[in-house]
């Protein structure tokens, strides 16, 4: 959110657009010269950040923006949209924006492609937190009836423990260092690839269903890699490596 002005602005002039005062204008610089915030994610491209100097303006400024994005369905949506604020998840920007009528609904800037400002404000809520909304959200997204039981081993256990768990999953400790960990969720299928990148160190002991689908998933990556790998192409010269003398 500190990017540096582009060529047709200054921060300062936009700065004083948003009505921020010179005294804490300076404090952003001071910040912007201090803090750098890499977005760039380990295993992901950041796809979405170039919508953030605008939407930085519209949330200072309470402007709504013009906002067109991909649905799930493969189409386009076009809406204006009150933006609310953003929010940085797992390599990716969400804005945080609500319609003309209803609540505030989440946005992948990724899918995103085009976010253009407008004159017409709005009157953003008071009392209404981003944060806040953001965890409860969290916390609501795939919560459900199924129920799914991991036997996790010893040596998987401090990592299983960093996932973010619901306020209704079960951790059971034993002695020996493994857990047995009790999800409740609407759909198990987003379970697969996670579960199967543990190999033998977490194991479902139920639902059936997410075990055979588990192992028939195992079973396809092992004929793969038990097939002989035919011969490829050799690297082109200019990727070759070679080993100083």
């Amino acid at each position: 959110m500190l990017d540096p002005p582009s060529t047709d602005t200054t921060s300062e002039d936009r700065a004083r657009a948003a009505g921020i005062s010179d005294s804490v204008q300076e404090v952003i610089r001071r910040l912007s010269q201090r803090i750098h915030f890499d977005t760039a994610d380990w295993y992901w491209r950041d796809e979405g950040s170039g919508h953030l100097p605008v939407l930085r303006t519209a949330m200072l400024a309470a402007t709504a923006v013009e906002a067109t994005w991909r649905t799930k369905a493969g189409g386009q949506e076009t809406a204006l949209l009150k933006p609310y604020g953003v929010v940085w998840k797992a390599g990716e920007w969400h804005m945080i924006a609500a319609r003309a009528t209803g609540g505030p609904a989440r946005f992948r800037l990724n899918l995103v492609d085009r976010l253009v400002p407008t004159d017409l404000t709005f009157t953003y809520p008071e009392d209404f937190s981003v944060r806040d909304w953001w965890t409860q959200t969290m916390e609501d997204y795939g919560k459900g009836d199924v129920r799914v039981v991991l036997d996790v081993s010893a040596g998987a256990r401090d990592e299983m423990l960093r996932l973010s768990l619901k306020s209704t999953s079960q951790v059971h400790e034993h002695d020996n260092g493994s857990l047995t960990i009790v999800l409740f969720v609407d759909r198990w299928e987003w379970l697969i690839p996670l579960v199967s990148s543990y190999g033998p160190d977490v194991i479902v002991t139920e639902p059936e269903g997410l075990r055979a689908a588990i192992a028939s998933q195992l079973r396809r990556t092992l004929a793969v890699y038990d097939t002989a790998m035919p011969p490829g192409p050799a690297p082109p010269t200019a990727c070759r490596t070679t080993t100083p003398a």
